[in-house]
C-alpha cells in the first residue's frame, strides 16, 4: 500500500501517473487533485490501476470533509451572500477547518464525493471526520 501526496510537487503531472504506473502496490491512496489543481481524469485513474506486473490494483482517492488546504474547497461563486461564513480563520500549516454542518460545504463534499465516484476511484478514504473535536475545544 503507498499513501501518496507530496511527490505531486517532485514529479510533473505525466511523470507522476507513470511513475506510479510503474510499482506493484496493491493499494494506491491519492490525493485526486494534483498541484496544478485539476482532478485527475478518469483515463488517469484508470492507468493508476494497473500495476507494472499487468494486473490490476485499487486506487482510493482522499477527502477532507473536516478542513481544506489552500485553496481547494466550494469556489467563492458558490458561497452565495454569506461568503465564506463556513470556514474557520487559518491555522498556522494553512489549513482551515470547516464548519461541517453548513450547507455549502455538505453540497461541496457531496458533490466532490459522486465526482471521484464518477472518475473511477474504486472508493473514498475519508480525512478529517474528527472534525468535530476542534469545534467542541474551542467552543465549550
Amino acid at each position: 500500500m503507498a499513501v501518496l501526496g507530496d511527490l505531486h510537487g517532485l514529479l510533473g503531472r505525466a511523470e507522476w501517473i507513470e511513475h506510479m504506473g510503474g510499482n506493484n502496490y496493491d493499494l494506491l491512496i491519492v490525493a485526486p487533485v494534483l498541484q496544478d489543481r485539476r482532478l485527475l481524469s478518469r483515463q488517469e485513474v484508470e492507468s493508476l490501476r494497473l500495476k507494472k506486473v499487468g494486473t490490476r490494483r485499487l486506487v482510493l482517492a482522499r477527502l477532507n470533509v473536516g478542513q481544506i488546504f489552500g485553496d481547494d474547497g466550494p469556489p467563492l461563486s458558490s458561497t452565495g451572500q454569506g461568503g465564506m461564513n463556513w470556514l474557520e480563520a487559518p491555522r498556522a500549516d494553512g489549513s482551515r477547518p470547516a464548519r461541517y454542518w453548513h450547507p455549502v460545504w455538505r453540497q461541496w463534499i457531496g458533490a466532490r464525493f459522486a465526482a471521484l465516484i464518477d472518475l473511477g476511484f474504486d472508493g473514498v478514504m475519508l480525512e478529517g471526520v474528527e472534525a468535530f473535536s476542534f469545534f467542541e475545544t474551542s467552543r465549550p
